[in-house]
């Protein structure tokens, strides 16, 4: 979720510097924003949360 994130903002500001998260330097293509990612990480991100 925070690399879909990280590339959704780059997205909307291209100008600015992109935030590089350590554990994801490397698969930062597997992870942009798009229409198919968001459909595999983002669609019911919350029912895989662990909550206790």
């Amino acid at each position: 979720m925070i690399q879909v994130a990280i590339n959704a903002r780059h997205q909307a500001f291209p100008d600015e510097a992109v935030f590089k998260y350590q554990p994801f330097i490397g698969l930062e293509n597997q992870f942009r924003f798009t229409p198919k990612t968001s459909d595999r990480v983002i669609r019911d991100y919350n029912t895989k949360d662990l909550a206790i």
